[in-house]
């Protein structure tokens, strides 16, 4: 996720922890989990396969904006390797096939945060089919035309889709650096290729009344990361104690997207300070044998049992909010057409279903 440390947004993190956003296997633990990615790449594709996007082309080149991991880069780069070599394009061995122009790379990740570009590198590299095709790259997505390579700013555009996912343009809080990064998304795009923006829908915040009354209900989930051994400097003599009588730990992770008693909303400038926290802590299971209970034929029931936070972490984020009407706006601005809205980046859910998660925005590059 694209991070604006320009303007100054995110705060110092307390209690034990750096910013969550500085820490990207943390925050791909917290917000990754619960995503499909290969979905949501196949509608990516199907968007700019529709009538409304490319007109029936296949889609091949993806610049992802405020990449974080680098999910959607990493996940097309394999999409576009199956079905090349599955359509039998491929014949050296597996190696990726040029296109007519000439281009290898087929996914270009950009992010501000020199942590999470370490690690979508590392990611990439795991990956080892798409290894040769995946370009991560450091850089301010408000300024493209400074920070891509030359190979990628040609004239005519060099990608088919340009994503802005996972609510990364939140973090443009005046209407000045939205324009910009939209005017440099236009520019980097070939004709007919799409521009697909997700936010936070408004009727969850915007529209619901939980900001103007700060009244509304706890979003918060959790994330198991596995078991994991007890370090010394989280030991202590209760969970000495459960190493010794058996009990298995398992290391969970729990996320809280916003304080709605101190959460701040700016209405002047649509922004919402928002809190976000993360604690890290052990589960621990033990089973138990009932021997009086002749009739149970289990080992008996497993109580649990969780264990203070090792790890805590709470900053402040502000996010702008958008309405669907502003993005329109700003997009047409700087030349796009818009296409479509939906509920999530799945085109079964409508915008203005009950089941939209999200809003996403699809617009287009016209000749």
């Amino acid at each position: 996720m694209e991070r604006n440390e320009e303007d100054g947004e995110r705060e110092e993190a307390g209690a034990g922890g750096a910013s969550i956003y500085s820490q990207p296997e943390l925050y791909a633990h917290a917000f990754g989990g619960f995503r499909d990615f290969p979905k949501e790449v196949a509608f990516l594709h199907k968007l700019y396969q529709s009538r409304e996007g490319g007109g029936g082309k296949n889609m091949r080149t993806l610049l992802e904006l405020g990449c974080g991991p680098a999910w959607h880069s990493i996940e097309h780069a394999k999409k576009i390797l199956r079905e090349e070599q599955n359509s039998g394009d491929s014949g050296d061995g597996g190696a990726m096939p040029m296109s007519e122009s000439n281009e290898k790379i087929v996914s270009v990740a950009l992010d501000v945060n020199q942590e999470m570009v370490s690690y979508a590198i590392e990611r990439a590299s795991e990956e080892r089919a798409v290894l040769d095709v995946v370009d991560v790259l450091l850089g301010d997505m408000r300024d493209l035309s400074t920070h891509l390579p030359e190979k990628y700013l040609k004239p005519g555009g060099y990608f088919d889709c340009t994503t802005l996912l996972l609510g990364t343009a939140a973090h443009l809080l005046t209407h000045d650096d939205l324009v910009r990064t939209f005017r440099e998304a236009f520019a980097c795009l070939r004709e007919d290729g799409i521009f697909v923006v997700e936010v936070e829908h408004p009727m969850t915040t915007l529209f619901s009344g939980d900001l103007k009354f700060q009244d509304g209900e706890e979003n918060s989930w959790e994330v198991t990361l596995g078991k994991t051994g007890r370090s010394s400097e989280d030991s202590s003599d209760s969970s000495s104690k459960n190493e010794e009588d058996g009990s298995e730990k398992e290391e969970t992770m729990r996320i809280v997207w916003g304080d709605p008693e101190n959460d701040f909303f700016d209405a002047t400038n649509q922004v919402l300070h928002r809190t976000v926290s993360v604690q890290k802590y052990y589960t621990s299971s033990t089973n138990t044998t009932d021997d009086d209970d002749d009739d149970n034929d289990d080992d008996g029931p497993t109580s649990m049992f969780v264990q203070d936070p090792h790890y805590e972490s709470k900053e402040v984020v502000k996010c702008k909010l958008f309405t669907l009407p502003e993005l329109i706006a700003v997009a047409s601005s700087v030349g796009f057409r818009f296409i479509q809205s939906f509920g999530d980046l799945d085109d079964d859910v409508k915008f203005d279903s009950e089941n939209a998660q999200n809003m996403v925005a699809a617009f287009r590059k016209e000749g």
